[in-house]
């Protein structure tokens, strides 16, 4: 699966066959990096698709220093699910 960043329109996509996803943010201040909303097509859901996105928007907050704060429903429960990562929260 191949993620796309787009730092202009603060958003992490993806595009597969069925249909697309996308991880948006937004940078608040002191560069806490606040993931806000997810979405992925009905023909492609249940396949982790969601998850890949927010793993690898953890993983570009991480590598750039920021912490994370998950307004996304999606995203604090993906948090829930995975306390090893939970080091990145604000």
């Amino acid at each position: 699966m191949t993620i796309d960043h787009d730092p202009e329109a603060r958003k992490f996509r993806v595009q597969l066959e069925g249909g697309s996803g996308e991880l948006a943010y937004d940078v608040l201040p002191g560069g806490v990096i606040e993931f806000h909303h997810t979405w992925v097509d009905p023909p492609i859901r249940h396949r982790g698709t969601a998850a890949e996105l927010v793993r690898h928007g953890v993983a570009w907050a991480r590598a750039q220093g920021r912490k994370v704060e998950p307004t996304c429903p999606y995203v604090r429960a993906w948090f829930g699910q995975h306390p090893e990562e939970r080091d990145v929260l604000a």
